[in-house]
């Protein structure tokens, strides 16, 4: 089990160099399991059991309704995030808000979207900002 963690801290230090540039590898953020937590795009986490590394690679579509507006459909966001698993498994998922698949099973995880932070406004001056990934790590039964 140690093994395991250690080859996934290494490998998510080195998923984290890759972005950080010339200023060195950042350790990832420790999240509980079960508990939903914020994730920004181009950052990354790693679960508290050690089972697996999340990062935040992108926004792959936002067509939510944006506040203020009147649609005939609510419309839906979906993110891509790259997983690492403590035996050295990658994945890619692609996750949305409005429809399937909201949440995909990783090395005996289930990995779920609950919402992409900020919902785009129609309200003059509102700024979209970065994105933020609302997700939730559960083991798999």
């Amino acid at each position: 089990m140690r093994r395991r963690a250690a080859i996934l801290i290494a490998g998510l230090t080195a998923f984290a160099a890759c972005r950080q540039g010339d200023d060195g590898p950042a350790t990832p953020r420790v999240v509980p399991l079960s508990a939903p937590f914020r994730l920004p795009a181009g950052d990354s986490v790693q679960t508290a059991d050690g089972g697996l590394g999340i990062a935040f690679r992108r926004v792959v579509e936002d067509s939510r309704c944006p506040r203020g507006a009147a649609c005939i459909q609510a419309g839906n966001a979906a993110v891509e995030l790259g997983v690492l698993g403590s035996s050295g498994g990658r994945a890619t998922l692609i996750l949305n808000t409005d429809r399937p698949p909201k949440r995909a099973a990783v090395q005996g995880h289930d990995v779920l979207l609950l919402e992409v932070e900020p919902h785009p406004s129609t309200e003059a001056g509102a700024e979209a900002g970065p994105s933020t990934a609302v997700l939730r790590v559960e083991r798999a039964e």
